[in-house]
């Protein structure tokens, strides 16, 4: 690299009549150990563009008409504003399109470092242009420490157009003014480099400390202007040194990114605007130590070799800070005018979530969410959208059960009929005794009031019979030695999981780290005059493909590895360095007191289970004989049902089969299951991050603005678990653009309710859910 004090000489000549960059001494305004406003005439000033404020917590600048959003927009182009300056919402208002639309608020170059509170207004009709930048949405780029939140978008509409070649109207629209004279300077900066390490923290050393640049024909000095998000963990241990560090309260093992940006400043029409040369982003561990992946890994902002693409989102295109409460009002229906849309159009695009274009979430060095299976069951769509089984039972052959192939038949036959394929069944399965019926129930409403007199219905799948599971096993004569072999199980009134590696690519991945997390949330309503019903949970081991081997030798085991299956309640893994319960009944009640004259029973509700399990723990994933040289494993399966207490008998006296069953036992109760979705992911890394109810909406919330500024929503609606992706790659083949359209229907006050995506008929880039999420119905239509 080159040496620390290496100045760098950039010849800038601004000569353009609107545009004057003025000599003077930075000691006058900046602290460089502290990076403060640069000058306090900036504050007075840039009121007037508001309707009030200075831009402080207390006194946020205040924005209530479109003119004052573009000024918004303008400004943080021009980088004057403090980093931790404060922008809220007057009011509600339409946007006016008269003079233009917006253009996106923060870019790259000059990002969004404040915070913008839209104190649960809405914005009407918002029109976003986003060509000449590579971040679209109302807001382009949001930088660490920066945070949108408590804002509604009704019906905006979000444009990625051409790029424009007018050199005059680029500038005036999207680029700083320091931009054409510092850009070059800024790719050839040199990366920071990693000096020295601890066992607790990491020292880098950035690449200069000032920069000299001509202006009038006079050479001057400017210092670069270094500054952390978060101070706690990276600080300016010397000068030209940065140095992390250990803090309390952090997962040692976990990621935590802080970004460490360098700018110079400049005077401009009367005021100090900024300009980012570059960002690195660091991932601070929880103990101090910092992951590095790969040559270059920090820089984020000019890296050469890694194009920045057009990343588009409806309210942020690019977010590396914090968002919460920012909801898209659609309407209810298909409406070419009420529907929030997003039109591409001439250029290449990518948005990993049409809300949020691109987030620390989905960040690769987090690989939380890199691998995963999931899969939704919408049971009561099924069974509504087939009338000859409106009014179908599949019974247990008889209890106890011994006839197994009759069970396993009757299962496939249920779960092929919500939908699921063959190849799905070898892994998911629901198992009778099954009756499908129509269900009547109240719901809770966003505001906690609960209906009365059941006014809504749908078709379920009815369980009214505790879990129970079986395993059989089969005298076999075979030429190692003839014995009993566990061969056949099957599982009364609930549902099976099988965590194998063969349900696909992704599922190898998961299952093949050691440690995976199985989720899955159930839509039901269930009638019981008890509260003593939990959700229960019993695990096995299973491969019916299993066998041993060695040199020519081959033999067939158990498929089934335990003669009983085990209750997961009670057993326990360690989790970064702590040992937890894997799964609690009693959190996962199957009715509960949601008032104190009122229980969940007849109510619509949702129920999430989520349970890591750890391949290293004694019983989970063992080979049939570690000492053989090619051998199959085991894998988790799990049975899910309704239960109390847990009863283990069997059935030994057999000369051909012999019976294990576990069987719970139940207060009187009806489950009736609407929908069960289910994921398998992988638990490997962390990303910390502020992204929180960013989502479609199916009705306007009510909000209350606090005196202390703060915004609480009595009446946000419940979380649709949906991220829906797009990417156009290819501008040659999407000619006559592509327009997707975005609404959600209620449903039953949010329960079970649809987001809905229409996209341009005959387009080559149809949008796609995001595979460990809830699914859109997504489908072509009129633009």
């Amino acid at each position: 690299m080159k040496k620390l004090w290496l100045k760098y000489i950039i010849t800038i000549t601004l000569t353009l009549a609107t545009m004057s960059i003025v000599a003077f001494s930075y000691a006058a305004y900046l602290n460089r150990d502290k990076y403060v406003n640069p000058l306090d005439v900036n504050t007075v000033a840039l009121s007037t563009y508001f309707s009030g404020g200075t831009g402080a917590e207390t006194a946020p600048y205040l924005i209530a008409n479109s003119d004052q959003l573009r000024n918004l927009q303008r400004l943080t182009l021009l980088g004057v504003f403090k980093n931790d300056s404060h922008f809220a919402l007057l009011d509600s208002f339409t946007w006016d399109n008269t003079d233009g639309p917006l253009h996106p608020i923060g870019t790259l170059d000059n990002p969004f470092y404040g915070e913008f509170d839209g104190r649960g207004r809405t914005i009407t009709n918002l029109i976003v242009d986003g060509a000449n930048t590579s971040d679209v949405g109302m807001f382009g780029y949001v930088a660490m420490g920066g945070l949108i939140r408590n804002l509604v978008l009704s019906a905006p509409t979000i444009h990625i157009n051409q790029n424009t070649t007018d050199v005059a109207d680029k500038t005036k629209r999207t680029i700083n003014p320091l931009d054409d004279y510092l850009f070059a300077y800024a790719q050839a900066l040199d990366d920071i480099a990693l000096t020295s390490t601890t066992s607790n923290s990491a020292t880098f050393q950035v690449p200069a400390l000032s920069v000299s640049v001509s202006i009038g024909g006079e050479i001057q000095d400017f210092d670069i202007v270094y500054e952390t998000t978060d101070a706690a963990r990276l600080y300016e241990s010397s000068p030209g040194y940065w140095t992390t560090a250990q803090t309390a309260g952090a997962v040692a093992t976990d990621l935590y990114p802080v970004q460490l940006s360098a700018r110079v400043f400049a005077l401009y029409d009367n005021k100090v605007i900024s300009y980012t040369l570059e960002r690195w982003q660091i991932n601070v561990r929880g103990d101090g130590q910092v992951l590095e992946l790969e040559t270059n890994v920090f820089r984020t902002l000019h890296r050469i070799d890694d194009e920045h693409e057009t990343y588009v989102g409806i309210f942020i295109g690019y977010l590396d800070g914090g968002a919460s409460y920012l909801g898209l009002w659609g309407g209810n229906t298909d409406s070419t005018t009420a529907n929030g849309k997003i039109v591409v159009n001439g250029r290449a695009a990518r948005s990993f979530n049409v809300l949020i274009g691109r987030s620390r979430t989905d960040n690769p060095l987090d690989t939380t969410a890199a691998n995963y299976y999931s899969r939704l069951v919408d049971i009561s769509a099924a069974i509504t959208n087939n009338s000859s089984i409106w009014n179908t039972t599949y019974a247990i052959p008889q209890t106890p059960l011994t006839d197994f192939a009759t069970q396993e038949s009757r299962a496939i036959t249920a779960s092929t009929a919500y939908g699921l394929t063959s190849t799905e069944t070898n892994y998911i399965r629901f198992y009778p005794r099954i009756q499908h019926v129509l269900t009547n129930f109240d719901t809770q409403l966003d505001d906690g009031t609960i209906t009365t007199g059941q006014p809504y219905s749908a078709r379920t799948m009815r369980l009214n019979q505790p879990l129970g599971v079986g395993v059989r096993a089969t005298y076999q004569n075979k030429w190692y030695g003839s014995g009993w072999y566990n061969r056949d199980f099957a599982v009364l009134n609930g549902f099976w999981l099988w965590s194998t590696d063969t349900i696909s690519s992704q599922a190898e991945a998961v299952f093949g780290l050691n440690q995976f997390e199985i989720s899955f949330k159930i839509t039901y309503v269930a009638t019981s005059t008890s509260l003593a019903n939990n959700f229960q949970i019993l695990f096995n081991q299973y491969n019916p493909d299993i066998f041993g081997q060695f040199l020519w030798f081959t033999w067939e085991e158990n498929l089934v590895k335990n003669n009983t299956w085990s209750d997961l309640a009670g057993q326990t893994t360690v989790i970064d360095g702590a040992t937890v319960p894997i799964y609690t009944p009693s959190q996962h009640p199957v009715v509960k007191q949601l008032t104190p004259t009122r229980t969940s029973s007849g109510v619509i509700q949702e129920m999430q289970v989520d349970f890591i399990i750890n391949r290293e723990d004694q019983g989970f994933w063992q080979d049939i004989y570690s000492y053989t040289f090619l051998s199959e494993p085991y894998y988790p399966m799990f049975g899910i049902g309704v239960g109390k207490t847990l009863t283990q008998t069997s059935n030994t006296s057999g000369s051909t089969y012999r019976y294990y069953y576990g069987n719970f036992n139940a207060d009187s109760f009806s489950l009736d299951i609407l929908s069960v979705d289910f994921l398998f992911t992988a638990r490997q890394g962390n990303v910390s991050n502020l992204l929180n109810n960013v989502d479609f909406l199916y009705s306007l919330p009510t909000y209350t603005n606090n005196p202390d500024g703060t915004t609480t929503f009595s009446a946000w609606n419940k979380n649709s678990n949906v991220k829906i992706q797009f990417n156009v790659i290819d501008p040659a083949l999407n000619l006559s653009g592509t327009t997707y359209r975005f609404w959600r229907v209620a449903g039953f006050s949010g329960v079970n309710s649809t987001v809905y995506g229409i996209y341009t008929t005959g387009t080559n880039y149809a949008p796609f859910n995001t595979i460990n999420y809830a699914n859109a119905t997504l489908t072509a239509g009129a633009a």
